[in-house]
């Protein structure tokens, strides 16, 4: 998910013609990116602190 929201902003950022919708998409997959990695680390933040507590 990274992958792709890196490499649609540099497409945008470096290509010299317009993309209709590429921003929209970048957009939209940032939050969608945002919101997998805060249920990610809410899932996994129990499992780290007693992995480290030992």
């Amino acid at each position: 998910m990274l992958a792709i929201v890196f490499l649609t902003g540099l497409v945008k950022l470096l290509s010299p013609v317009k993309i209709p919708n590429l921003g929209l998409w970048h957009y939209w997959l940032g939050i969608i990116m945002s919101v997998a990695a805060v249920i990610h680390l809410w899932r996994m933040l129990p499992w780290l602190m007693r992995k480290y507590r030992r």
